[in-house]
This record gives structure tokens, C-alpha cells and sequence, in this order.
């Protein structure tokens, strides 16, 4: 557990020192003070630890239901790898979820902002390769998946998906663009940890 920043930069330090494939992180109870003065244990983390990191919210074993969030970057295999390790042992099912900000509405006379979901499904979409990408790497393997598609606000429908799902996992790739990419274009990480009251994996590659 982490939960103080004496903590938390001592559990930064250690990750820089040795080459760590996953760190668990177990959440502790914070005051209201705490949360107002530091912010949420599990955000710091996220933002601070260079490695993949389970966030170990009410685990639940074994795996039956996994939520996986493409996001259309490279970071996206590495979180498809994860999954395969994960879901296989259980045979869990897997729904991977893709999620298509709305354009800005000042964009939206201007076709090349245009991102609507038959321009995600194009051939030379990347965030369409991936979504077939990983689609593909979990039929290789052999887990159960099935593939969702959805346009409008992250934070909506991530909340909307976690409510219906029932998941025992959720799993995500650590964004790497900059804090008003993010604000522009969706962030997904942030709606997951707001919303999961479950384990949360939040993928990094690594090192090697």
C-alpha cells in the first residue's frame, strides 16, 4: 500500500531501481484531507510509476469477465499481451472496447477532423489496425472476445460499460500524449480509475 506520498515516492524509487514487470498497488482508506491536499492515491501512482500497475481494488478470482479499452496507440499491445496471460488460465471472456471521441464542434466543417466510426473501420485507420489487431492476437490464443465500437464522451460511456458489464478486470494502456491532448481528444485512463470498483490494469512497456 501507497497511499501517503512518503510512500508513494518510496515506491518510485524502487521501480526506477529494479526492472519490474508489474507492480500491485493495494489502495488504502484516505481521509477527505488527504484527497483534497495530495489527490487520489491511485492517480499519483499512475502518473508515477514507469511500469505496468494493477490497481488491486475487491479482486476478484478467477477472471470471468474482462473489460479491454483500445485506444488506437502503440501502447495497445502491450495491454493485448497482458490480457492473453490473464484471461487464458480462467478462459475468461473478453469485450474489447473502443471508444471514438465526438469531433469538436468547431471541427466540424473541416473533413479531415472528421472522425466518425466508418473512418475509424477504414483500412488505414490506426486505431482501426489495432482494434483488428487485437482482435486477431486473442483469436491466435484462443480467448473468448468480442469487439464494441462506440462514439460519443469517454468518461459516459466508460461509466455506462462498467455498470452493464460486470467486469472482474479492466484493463487499459497508459496514455502517453500530454494533458491537453488529452483534454482535446477524450482521456480514458482518468474515467477508469473515477469509475472501477474493481482491479484496474493499467499497462507501460517495458524497458526491454
Amino acid at each position: 500500500s501507497a497511499g501517503t506520498g512518503v510512500a508513494l515516492d518510496a515506491l518510485v524509487e524502487e521501480v526506477g531501481r529494479a526492472d519490474y514487470d508489474l507492480v500491485i498497488f493495494g489502495e488504502r482508506d484516505q481521509s477527505l484531507a488527504e484527497r483534497l491536499l495530495l489527490g487520489r492515491a491511485d492517480c499519483r501512482a499512475t502518473e508515477q510509476v514507469s511500469t505496468s500497475l494493477l490497481i488491486a481494488r475487491r479482486p476478484r478470482w478467477p477472471l470471468r469477465r474482462v473489460l479491454l479499452i483500445i485506444q488506437g496507440e502503440e501502447g495497445d499491445d502491450v495491454v493485448v499481451d497482458w490480457i492473453v496471460r490473464l484471461a487464458r488460465p480462467s478462459d475468461a471472456a473478453v469485450t474489447i472496447l473502443t471508444i471514438v471521441p465526438p469531433v469538436p464542434a468547431m471541427y466540424h466543417s473541416m473533413a479531415g477532423m472528421q472522425q466518425g466510426l466508418m473512418a475509424v473501420l477504414a483500412s488505414d485507420s490506426t486505431l482501426g489496425r489495432q482494434m483488428r489487431r487485437a482482435t486477431q492476437q486473442l483469436a491466435d490464443w484462443e480467448v473468448k472476445s468480442t469487439l464494441r465500437l462506440c462514439q460519443g464522451p469517454p468518461e459516459w460511456l466508460i461509466h455506462r460499460e462498467m455498470v452493464q458489464g460486470d467486469y472482474d478486470l479492466v484493463a487499459v494502456a497508459a496514455e502517453r500524449h500530454c494533458r491537453w491532448l488529452r483534454w482535446l481528444l477524450g482521456e480514458l485512463v482518468a474515467p477508469v480509475l473515477r469509475w472501477a470498483d474493481r482491479p484496474v490494469l493499467i499497462t507501460r512497456p517495458t524497458a526491454a
